[in-house]
């Protein structure tokens, strides 16, 4: 790394933020953080917290992996040995502001709260069946139409609807039982 490299490393965490958030990363290493647990630990608000990270992800200090639609944070695997030196260097020092032992007793105080995740739970095989049955009728545009029409016209004889189709009394018939068939 040339010296202007070395220089910008130093200029990025000469930003008290930018030191903490890289602070928090190096003595929690063991997870990834989200962007909204970074905001609890560091105790700032989240546009803040994400301008530092762009700004440390810029210079590769730290990485972003997409999990579904969370990002999550770390510190950057150590391209160059000058990162790690620096990390370690600073550490003690850190360490001993009261901004960073508040970062990490937030931290470690209660359990920073996961990222929700959409779950699919798998539906009972009743209820599967049922549903295929209801997107059955629904996938029809003539049972559709009925279904508009018998809400109109709240409730009507089978007579009533086939007078409004180009289609056999005994088809509407048949769409009718589909959607009673499916509960609608």
């Amino acid at each position: 790394m040339d010296l202007t490299g070395l220089v910008d490393v130093l200029q990025v965490l000469s930003d008290p933020i930018r030191l903490r958030i890289v602070h928090l990363l190096w003595a929690r290493q063991d997870r990834d953080w989200s962007v909204n647990q970074l905001v609890i630990a560091l105790d700032l608000p989240q546009p803040t917290v994400s301008r530092h990270l762009a700004i440390l992800r810029e210079h590769s200090l730290i990485q972003r992996e997409r999990d579904g639609r969370f990002r999550r944070y770390r510190l950057a695997d150590v391209q160059h040995r000058l990162h790690a030196a620096i990390l370690a260097a600073l550490e003690p020092f850190v360490v001993q502001s009261a901004e960073a032992q508040l970062d990490l007793e937030r931290a470690d105080e209660f359990e920073l709260p996961a990222p929700t995740k959409h779950v699919t739970k798998e539906l009972p095989i009743e209820a599967d069946e049922e549903m295929r049955r209801v997107f059955k009728a629904l996938g029809n545009t003539t049972r559709r139409r009925i279904l508009d029409r018998v809400a109109a016209a709240q409730g009507c004889t089978l007579g009533t609807l086939a007078d409004g189709f180009d289609t056999s009394r005994a088809a509407i018939a048949r769409h009718v039982d589909t959607l009673e068939d499916a509960g609608l």
